[in-house]
């Protein structure tokens, strides 16, 4: 929300497991459509967020190209842009850049709550992934690793029901 986010424009880069590409799954106030951008670690401001993990602020000089996402992308108007890692530990998820039309629209204490918002995403992710894991493991046998009698008993219960649903 605006509250919590006051810039015009806002993204988030998503990076697959052990991937050096990651793919902007939502963005806002963009003059341009970002689906189809790829971005590459260490290529581009969010790139370089990714691949440092450390947050950046940048004042976009005017009549200065700046690559944001990546090279072949169109300029969009942001004078000031912030990049965020979501990351929890040593793991990356993605990267959630901030920017304005305004010089002065992301300041240092922009980017300090955001790095709050970013860190307690990243715990829930983290959460939602061991819980995932769990479920999963619960299921297999203990000995052989293969999924054990009542998961193929449940997942054979809800294919039937989904294939005679009418």
């Amino acid at each position: 929300p605006t509250s919590l986010i006051p810039a015009s424009a806002v993204a988030v880069t998503w990076f697959e497991e052990n991937q050096s590409e990651g793919r902007i799954i939502g963005h806002r106030g963009f003059a341009n459509d970002l689906s189809t951008n790829q971005v590459h670690l260490g290529r581009g401001l969010v790139g370089s967020c990714a691949k440092n993990k450390s947050p950046l602020l940048l004042k976009i000089q005017e009549g200065r190209n700046t690559v944001i996402f990546s090279e072949d992308e169109k300029p969009e108007a942001l004078r000031c842009a912030a990049t965020l890692p979501i990351q929890h530990n040593d793991k990356l998820y993605g990267v959630l850049l901030v920017g304005s039309t305004d010089p002065d629209g992301v300041s240092q204490t922009d980017l300090e709550k955001l790095t709050l918002i970013v860190s307690a995403a990243a715990s829930a992710l983290f959460c939602k992934e061991t819980k995932d894991r769990w479920v999963y493991d619960k299921n297999l046998d203990p000995i052989t690793g293969v999924p054990n009698h009542r998961f193929l008993t449940e997942y054979h219960l809800s294919l039937s029901e989904e294939i005679f649903k009418s």
